[in-house]
Parts: structure tokens; sequence; C-alpha cells
């Protein structure tokens, strides 16, 4: 008994150790096969056959199972232990079950988590800009103030704009400067009449017009409309707007209050939140520029003399 088991355990650790080739030898030989007609069942040639068994090629996946079939060996009989372990490492792979309800789960997560961080922006930026909007506001309707504003182009003034305003009137003088020289127009504007004045100083004269719409200029409003759109609280609904700026930022530096708002730099004074200076980076040609707005505004300081047209200039038709 001990003899037989022996020698199966000796051809079993044989046929373990015969190459592939000699393995379908063997079983063509079992199978009483000659290698034309092996060669005429798979389909292929006898060169072919000669090839694999000498092992100098090896069958494609599909040929092994048909080699598996004729030849009544299996394939990991065929292939060898290392077949049969990939085999088995591979399903088991392959069968590994996904658990959705943990994959749910964590995408429900980062989908929640996403949402209350951009509740909590959309929030800072609607507290910042909502408190900015309603103390500036209330310089809308400022009856008596002056401002001046110089216009940049990486820190070189390139314009100036100066208005003052008194119980209904204006005098706006504006600056251009190109080439180093400058080009100066003033104009008075008496909303209290509906009227007009453009001034020339050189010849001491000035022409008189009718104003076709005194909406920018009423209760002082000029001066509000040229502060930086994203203060004017009634052009804005700041809730919906708070959803569409891709950038607000606030920080102090040297007692002012800096604000960075669409890209846009807007230095406030600290204690009456009125702008001092507005930069836009823009790109031409290839070249970065820093645009610059600076306002510099004084309240309450403006006499009944600066905002009227001087008595000794003639009046043009």
């Amino acid at each position: 008994m001990d003899v037989k088991n022996n020698e199966k355990l000796e051809n079993e650790n044989l046929v373990k150790e015969m190459t592939l080739g000699q393995k379908i030898v063997e079983g063509r030989k079992i199978k009483k096969l000659s290698q034309e007609k092996f060669a005429e069942k798979m389909g292929c040639t006898r060169q072919m056959v000669s090839r694999w068994e000498l092992d100098q090629s090896v069958p494609r996946t599909q040929k092994i199972k048909k080699i598996s079939s004729i030849l009544d060996i299996s394939i990991e009989e065929l292939m060898g232990e290392k077949y049969s372990k990939n085999n088995t490492s591979n399903n088991s792979t392959s069968k590994k079950p996904v658990n959705i309800k943990i994959v749910i789960k964590n995408i429900l997560i980062c989908v929640i988590t996403l949402a209350a961080l951009y509740l909590l922006y959309c929030g800072y930026k609607f507290l910042i800009l909502n408190s900015i909007s309603s103390r500036v506001a209330k310089y809308e309707n400022a009856n008596n103030y002056h401002v001046t504003i110089e216009s940049c182009i990486n820190n070189d003034i390139n314009g100036k704009k100066e208005i003052w305003y008194k119980d209904g009137l204006y005098k706006i003088i504006e600056t251009y400067i190109a080439n180093n020289i400058e080009d100066i127009s003033t104009l008075y504007i008496d909303i209290n009449n509906g009227y007009r004045y453009l001034i020339d100083n050189k010849n001491k004269s000035y022409s008189q017009a009718k104003l076709f719409s005194t909406e920018q200029y009423d209760n002082g409003r000029y001066m509000y409309s040229l502060f930086p759109l994203e203060l004017i609280k009634e052009n804005s609904d700041f809730k919906q707007l708070t959803f569409y700026i891709n950038k607000v930022f606030a920080y102090f530096k040297s007692n002012s209050l800096y604000l960075v708002i669409n890209n846009e730099n807007i230095q406030l004074d600290k204690d009456t939140l009125l702008p001092i200076s507005q930069t836009i980076l823009l790109k031409e040609n290839q070249i970065v520029q820093k645009n610059c707005n600076k306002f510099y505004i004084e309240l309450n300081n403006v006499t009944d003399e600066d905002v009227k047209v001087p008595n000794d200039y003639t009046k043009i038709n």
C-alpha cells in the first residue's frame, strides 16, 4: 500500500516538475494523438504544436483552454502552482465586495462640509460688505465737501478731479495729463436751477446750458457716485452680490482699513470708511499695469465763494 502511495506521489511530483511543453507531449501520447492530429483538433499547424512542445513558444489563453479540453488536463495542472495562486488571488480581489453605504456616507460628508464652508464664506463677505455699505451710505447726501481724486498708472499721476459741493452748487475741475501737458476744464453745476456752466479761464468767460438730468448730482450724490461700485449700496443687492464676488478680504495697516474686492484693493479710512484709494491690476501687452485712484475727502469746509461762478466772468451765448 505504501509502495503505491509513494509511486503516486512521485508521479504527481514528476508532473509538477514537467514543463508545459512536456505536459502537452505526455497528454497527447496518452490520448494517442500524433502532432498532425492534435494540430488539426487545435486548429493550428503542426509546426506550432512542435514549438509548444519544445517550449519555444507559449500558447495563448484561449489555446490553453482548448489544450486542457482536448487532453483532459486541468488548466491548473498544465500551468502549475503559479497559475493556481495567481488565479486564486485575482478571484479573491475581484470578489471583494464594495461597501456602497460607506462610499455614499463619505460623499455626503464631503458635500455637507463643502456646503458649510461655502455658506460661511458667503456670510463673511456679506457681513463685511453690508457693514461698509451702510456706513459709507451716510455720505450719499453729504451737503458740504471737497474731494480730490488722483488717477495713477504705476504710481504716475495721469489725471486729477476736484469737486466742491455746497447747497446744490458744484464746482468740478478736471485735469488730464499726457506727455507732461495738462488739459484743464472747469465746470459749475447749479442743481437748484438746472443749469451747467462751462468755464473758459483763459478768456474769463463761460457758456450756459440746461441740464437734461440732475439725478447723479442731486443732494450731493456726485461724490458718492465716484466711490468703488461695490460700496454703492443702492446699485447693488449685497445678498446676491456676495455670491459672485471672487475675493473679499479686509485688514488693517497704518490705522487704515484695506478691503480687497474682485482683485481691486480699496483702502478706506478706519474711522469714517471713506475711500482713500482704489487699485486695479491690468494686463496690457503682457505688461502688468497698476491703476490707482487716490481719494482725498474733506467734509464741511466749502464756502459759498468756492461754488459760485466768478462775477467778473463774461457769459457767452
